[in-house]
């Protein structure tokens, strides 16, 4: 139905600006 889509778009959209932050901070960790 509906919400079996709009499950993983709500995940994705919570976790991509997780994973750029966290990448971000790992890059300021490897070259600060």
């Amino acid at each position: 139905s509906v919400r079996q889509l709009l499950f993983p778009l709500l995940v994705t959209a919570l976790f991509v600006p997780y994973f750029k932050r966290s990448a971000r901070v790992k890059n300021t960790f490897v070259n600060p």
